[in-house]
């Protein structure tokens, strides 16, 4: 008898004619136990120490639950390895429900949402209250907020439709909420109630989707914080900020950039790329099957190395066209740490010369076989670049994008030849760094910043709000190509990622169907305002990817996203000092 897995008569129709012959489990409630004992909580460093705790906490989740529309009208291209029971909306609402009632988030953010009676009439009898926007232009689904009622109190709330600025059927949905102390042991005078009006201002966004119109994107966002700052301005009191939703961006991309450092100079940015998407073959992941090597390969010379290794290439060796490599995505430098002294050149201020741009131009996903690293199934992409990464005697390559002049490592050795160099989109960002100096094919040095604007018309460039502002210095740089100015586009606030707060990095992967497996939903804050400090204490890490046996949906998982939790808490720091002294 497998007691792993859960009869699928008995999870139907709640019996099975096998009854106690049958070789599947039918304990379905040890069955969800041990599906939610997957994930575990990873705890922020300041949440662990004999510091004081928090005078104020409370839980939100971010949720894109799948549009039953949608599930139908993709179950061909995204979902054919999921059962088409598991598809279907009452069986998933149950599940969602289910996993909805073991988190118990004080605020809840769901995203494609077209059945809202259903969620309402089932969570209001768990003591929420909620407000939902849908989306425009015939859309079926939009985005439904939920808060519980004794733990926060309405405001004031607003939507924004995309559609009245031209960008779109999309939506971003605001609520103002204040807390309430509900008079839970622990309390004392230091929460919000007994002191002065702080506030939370949350959005809830579903960005859009399609991964070339990454200026429609930055539209959308500036759009909503914008509007946010606007807000808080408005009311005058300490108000704090949450921003969740999927935004369609993998970690590290330029839309993510400009979340977390607050603008973005498009001077550099290819409007098509700017998500990092990259769409290829998801679930299931035979790409680790493929990228198990068929026979020994001949061990690549390196291409990166120390400026003062003394095997290092000359400055002034020409470089042929084929040797520049394009990406489409970019790497975070905190996701791996790269261990061997070679393997570290590319950190903060690096020179990159010849022989660093003697790149691989990568094969396309199908030529994969020829690639020497062995990854096992079962691993995530991220868990395989992890492993590759560290285990001894691997070697990293050197890629150098001949457009943005970001450089990134990646473990797929050089492959010649290849009419249409192309990252495998399992490949996604993992380690970037923008490299400090250049070489033009002539030799001479340049600067990223000396390309010119690529495929932008005016009429983007107003709708992303960008304004001419004067070029970063170029000193010690050959000036071949002189700016004055160029186009960025700015926030009022950058803000703060929990997850990659609590973990050092973004989870794995938030989506995972037939196209895609990586990161595109998040928990955005602002940590401070006035005397009150938000932090986030600890958060849910997702299921392993190698326990999901179809992707995404799922019999045990109800979406093709997981649901991201973070718990928050709230500090005054005049209260606080206030106490000590």
């Amino acid at each position: 008898m497998d007691g792993s897995r859960v009869c699928r008569f008995f999870r139907q129709r709640g019996n099975c004619k096998f009854g106690d012959y049958c070789k599947f489990s039918h304990d379905l409630e040890g069955s969800v136990a041990r599906q939610y004992a997957e994930r575990v909580w990873s705890h922020h460093q300041a949440s662990t120490s004999s510091g004081p705790a928090p005078d104020w906490s409370f839980r939100c989740c971010t949720y894109n639950c799948l549009a039953d529309e949608l599930a139908t009208a993709h179950v061909a291209e995204l979902y054919r390895a999921v059962p088409r029971w598991a598809l279907e909306w009452r069986a998933r609402f149950d599940g969602l429900l289910r996993e909805i009632q073991h988190w118990q988030p004080d605020l809840l953010c769901l995203q494609e949402v077209d059945h809202p009676e259903d969620f309402a009439q089932a969570l209001e009898g768990l003591g929420y209250e909620w407000r939902y926007a849908q989306r425009t232009g015939g859309r079926q689904d939009g985005c439904a907020t939920f808060w519980r009622s004794s733990k926060f109190s309405l405001i004031g709330e607003e939507v924004i439709h995309m559609s009245s600025l031209n960008l779109r059927d999309n939506v971003a949905q605001l609520v103002l909420l204040r807390p309430v102390d509900c008079g839970e042991p622990g309390r004392g005078k230091n929460s919000p109630s007994a002191s002065e009006g702080v506030a939370f201002l949350v959005a809830n966004t579903h960005v859009l989707f399609n991964p070339k119109r990454g200026d429609i994107k930055l539209a959308q966002l500036r759009t909503t914080l914008l509007r946010m700052d606007a807000i808080c301005q408005e009311r005058g009191g300490p108000t704090l900020r949450l921003f969740m939703g999927d935004f369609n961006a993998t970690p590290w991309s330029s839309l993510y950039r400009f979340l977390a450092e607050g603008r973005l100079d498009l001077a550099v940015e290819d409007r098509r790329n700017m998500s990092g998407q990259t769409e290829g073959r998801g679930w299931p992941p035979k790409w680790l099957k493929k990228c198990m090597p068929s026979a020994p390969q001949p061990v690549p010379r390196r291409v990166a190395m120390r400026a003062d290794d003394p095997s290092f290439g000359s400055a002034s060796q020409p470089l042929e066209p084929h040797m520049l490599a394009t990406s489409q995505s970019t790497v975070n430098l905190k996701d791996v740490e790269l261990n061997s002294t070679p393997q570290r050149v590319l950190h903060n201020s690096v020179t990159l010369r010849a022989a660093a741009l003697e790149s691989v131009a990568r094969s396309p996903l199908n030529s994969a076989t020829s690639h020497g690293s062995s990854w096992p199934c079962g691993l995530s992409s991220m868990q395989a670049m992890r492993r590759a990464s560290q285990s001894p005697g691997q070697q990293l390559y050197c890629c150098v994008d001949a457009v943005t002049g970001q450089s990134f490592m990646s473990p797929l050795p050089p492959v010649q030849g290849c009419a249409k160099p192309r990252v495998p989109f399992f490949y996604n960002a993992m380690i970037t760094a923008p490299a400090d100096v250049l070489l033009s094919p002539r030799g001479s040095p340049h600067h990223p910043r000396q390309y010119p604007l690529k495929d932008w018309r005016l009429e983007e460039l107003q709708m992303c709000g960008a304004t001419l502002q004067p070029a970063p210095s170029l000193n010690g740089y050959v000036d071949s190509h002189k700016e004055e100015k160029t186009w960025v586009v700015e926030q009022p606030q950058a803000m703060s990622s929990a997850y990659a707060e609590v973990g050092g990095s973004e989870p794995n992967y938030t989506s995972c169907h037939g196209r895609f497996i990586g990161t595109v939903d998040y928990i955005w804050y602002h940590s401070q305002a006035s005397s009150y400090v938000l932090e986030p204490l600890r958060v849910l890490d997702p299921p392993p990817l190698e326990t999901l046996h179809c992707g995404l949906p799922s019999p045990e998982w109800a979406s093709d996203h997981i649901c991201l939790v973070c718990e928050f808490g709230l500090r005054n720091n005049i209260l606080l000092r206030a106490d000590t002294v």
